[in-house]
């Protein structure tokens, strides 16, 4: 028989209060239309990730390079 420790016990009945929670929430919130424009700030973010994934893809390109590939 396994045995099951105090910490994780609590770790487990934590999670699946905030797991039921954050699922509840989601579900009483109205669903987002699909024809309405994405609010200011998450076109920033975004606009924010696009640039960090080019500077990304350009940072491990010039890596490639310098190896000798």
């Amino acid at each position: 028989m396994s045995r099951i420790n105090r910490r994780a016990l609590l770790l487990n009945a934590g999670s699946a209060v905030i797991a039921s929670t954050v699922a509840a929430t989601a579900l009483a919130t109205e669903p987002r239309r699909w024809d309405q424009e994405p609010s200011s700030d998450l076109r920033a973010l975004i606009k924010a990730h696009k640039a960090m994934y080019t500077a990304f893809g350009k940072a491990i390109h010039e890596m490639d390079c310098g190896q000798g590939r």
